[in-house]
């Protein structure tokens, strides 16, 4: 499940060519935890799924 996730978000925001700041913003979380989520490092709430 981590990878999934992990994938995913570092896919979709790298095709739509945006900063993990623009990305974090975008979805009200912070950069710290957009890096932690692509490294695989933490597997967002459903919430933020």
């Amino acid at each position: 499940m981590k990878e999934l996730v992990k994938n995913q978000v570092y896919e979709l925001r790298t095709k739509s060519e945006i900063t993990q700041e623009a990305f974090a913003e975008a979805i009200g979380v912070t950069r710290q935890t957009i890096i932690a989520i692509e490294k695989g490092n933490y597997t967002p709430s459903i919430t933020l799924a």
